[in-house]
Protein backbone atom coordinates (compact mmCIF):
# COMPACT_ATOMS: atom_id res chain seq x y z
CA UNK A 1 0.00 0.00 0.00
CA UNK A 2 2.64 2.32 0.69
CA UNK A 3 4.19 1.92 -2.24
CA UNK A 4 1.23 3.08 -4.61
CA UNK A 5 -0.06 5.54 -2.88
CA UNK A 6 0.49 8.84 -4.53
CA UNK A 7 2.15 10.40 -1.33
CA UNK A 8 5.39 10.88 -0.80
CA UNK A 9 6.23 8.44 2.76
CA UNK A 10 9.73 8.20 4.35
CA UNK A 11 10.38 5.88 7.33
CA UNK A 12 13.52 6.83 9.30
CA UNK A 13 15.64 4.87 12.31
CA UNK A 14 14.25 6.84 15.22
CA UNK A 15 17.94 6.76 16.42
CA UNK A 16 20.00 7.48 13.73
CA UNK A 17 17.39 9.87 11.76
CA UNK A 18 18.33 8.39 8.35
CA UNK A 19 15.84 7.24 6.20
CA UNK A 20 15.61 3.38 6.06
CA UNK A 21 12.96 3.41 3.59
CA UNK A 22 11.05 5.47 0.66
CA UNK A 23 8.34 4.96 -1.27
CA UNK A 24 8.52 5.64 -5.15
CA UNK A 25 6.27 9.46 -4.60
CA UNK A 26 9.20 10.20 -2.21
CA UNK A 27 11.96 9.41 -4.37
CA UNK A 28 9.93 11.53 -7.43
CA UNK A 29 9.23 14.42 -4.96
CA UNK A 30 13.16 15.11 -3.62
CA UNK A 31 14.77 13.21 -7.18
CA UNK A 32 16.85 10.92 -4.78
CA UNK A 33 16.96 7.13 -5.56
CA UNK A 34 15.58 4.79 -2.25
CA UNK A 35 19.70 4.03 -1.55
CA UNK A 36 20.14 7.89 -2.04
CA UNK A 37 17.49 8.50 0.69
CA UNK A 38 19.21 6.23 3.19
CA UNK A 39 22.02 7.94 2.94
CA UNK A 40 20.05 11.27 4.19
CA UNK A 41 18.56 12.45 7.46
CA UNK A 42 15.07 15.02 6.45
CA UNK A 43 17.56 17.85 8.14
CA UNK A 44 19.79 17.45 5.08
CA UNK A 45 16.27 17.87 3.08
CA UNK A 46 15.46 21.09 4.59
CA UNK A 47 16.45 24.32 3.61
CA UNK A 48 18.41 26.08 6.52
CA UNK A 49 15.69 28.84 6.82
CA UNK A 50 13.02 26.05 7.78
CA UNK A 51 15.98 24.71 10.83
CA UNK A 52 13.74 26.21 13.36
CA UNK A 53 10.17 24.43 12.61
CA UNK A 54 12.45 20.82 12.21
CA UNK A 55 14.66 21.45 15.49
CA UNK A 56 10.71 21.89 16.72
CA UNK A 57 9.36 18.96 15.11
CA UNK A 58 12.31 16.91 16.54
CA UNK A 59 11.75 18.12 19.94
CA UNK A 60 8.00 17.26 19.61
CA UNK A 61 8.42 14.08 18.47
CA UNK A 62 10.76 12.71 21.35
CA UNK A 63 8.70 14.39 24.10
CA UNK A 64 5.33 13.38 22.92
CA UNK A 65 5.75 10.41 20.11
CA UNK A 66 4.11 12.36 17.29
CA UNK A 67 5.94 15.17 15.04
CA UNK A 68 3.07 17.55 14.45
CA UNK A 69 0.28 18.63 17.02
CA UNK A 70 -3.26 16.85 15.60
CA UNK A 71 -5.67 19.32 14.09
CA UNK A 72 -8.97 18.30 14.97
Amino acid sequence: MVRSVGDAILVSDFESAFFVDANPAACEMFGFTVDELRRRTGRMLTVPEESAKVDAMSTRLVTTGHAYEPHL
